[in-house]
Order: C-alpha cells, then sequence, then structure tokens
C-alpha cells in the first residue's frame, strides 16, 4: 500500500493506486485466464416441448450427440478450449434410469480427452413431465436435479466445474425471478460450504 505525506505530515492511505500483490498471491497479469479459449464452441440443448407440442431435442436433431468424437476433435483443430453444453433436465427426465446422467457423464469425459472447459447449462427450457415451474415443489424438484448433476459432473474436469444460469436466452419476468430466488438460496448454501439439498 502507499501512503501520501500530506503537509501536516502525518500518513494518509492513498485507496486510488492498486495494491501490490501480497508474497505468492499472483498478479493480474499472471493470473489465470477464466476461459480457455476467446472463441467458444457452443451446441444448441434446447430440450423443451413447443407449442405445437412437439418434442423438441436440439442435441438429438443435430446428431451431436451420436458424434461428441467428431464434434470436439473439430474444436481441437480450431484451437477451441471452451464449450457450453446442456445437460438437460427434461432430456435426462425421459431416458431410462440412470442413462440421462450417464450421456452427460460421456459428454464430460469426452471433453476432458479433448482438453475442453466445458460451461454447463442445467436448464434449457424444458422441464420434465409434471413438473411446474410454479408449483411449490419447484425449488426443491429443481434443487434435486441440480444436486444429481453436480454430483455426476464433480470430479469430470481438471478444473472448476462452470454451471451457466439455468434459464438462458429469455423467460417471462416472473419465471426468471423464481429461479433467481431458488439459485441465490443454493449458491448461498454452497458458499457457506453446506450440503445442498
Amino acid at each position: 500500500m502507499s501512503a501520501r505525506q500530506p503537509s501536516n505530515e502525518s500518513a494518509i492511505l492513498n485507496t486510488d493506486e492498486p495494491h501490490p500483490p501480497e508474497p505468492g498471491e499472483p498478479s493480474p497479469a499472471s493470473a489465470a485466464p477464466l476461459f480457455r479459449s476467446f472463441w467458444m464452441g457452443g451446441y444448441e440443448g434446447a430440450d423443451h416441448v413447443n407449442s405445437r407440442g412437439e418434442e423438441v431435442l436440439m442435441n438429438r436433431r443435430s446428431g451431436h450427440w451420436e458424434r461428441l468424437e467428431e464434434d470436439y476433435a473439430l474444436l481441437a483443430r480450431f484451437g477451441i478450449g471452451t464449450i457450453r453444453e446442456s445437460v438437460g433436465w427434461r432430456a435426462c427426465a425421459m431416458a431410462e434410469p440412470g442413462a440421462g446422467m450417464a450421456r452427460v457423464a460421456r459428454t464430460a469425459a469426452l471433453a476432458r480427452k479433448f482438453g475442453l472447459q466445458v460451461i454447463w447449462t442445467l436448464h434449457h427450457y424444458g422441464v420434465p413431465e409434471g413438473v411446474d415451474m410454479f408449483s411449490r415443489d419447484f425449488p426443491a424438484q429443481l434443487a434435486e436435479f441440480c444436486d444429481e448433476a453436480a454430483r455426476t459432473l464433480k470430479d469430470s474436469g481438471d478444473g472448476p466445474l462452470s454451471f451457466q444460469p439455468v434459464i438462458v436466452e429469455d423467460g417471462p419476468p416472473d419465471e426468471l425471478i423464481a429461479l433467481g430466488g431458488v439459485f441465490a438460496g443454493l449458491w448461498k448454501l454452497q458458499a457457506e460450504g453446506q450440503e445442498t439439498p
């Protein structure tokens, strides 16, 4: 920290100047970047039922789930080291028991094989059959799914897990507020080192 000496010779702390790093503390120039690459790859993971009642599973429709290894190899050729993937709450719930999270674990393993940093989207529009986003049970249902996803992915990468906010792109304001409250509570528990429900 630096101090200025005013004319009355009493020291005043100058908070305008940055303080030098403490011994062992990384300087801003040597701190690791947040992302492994400037450009990111992203795979459309919407898994909802549209307004016409049609099932939308974009990762299946695009063939990405079947071509993970090919898709990841292409990214490596372009030097892309960061990607966004969708866990897909509805997609996981629709699969045979355990198959949805097994798919997520396979995706994580292949991403690690190719040195990719994954930012996971937990909820990309779709909710499982019978889940009402405005019911009293919704926060507990969502928390249970988030916990299952976090447990599946906890040892999947070579760095910290990254999750994107649950609602992506858009959503009704009351939906965003409701989900914001759910996640604020979960993040607070995690920050305190407590087990989340």
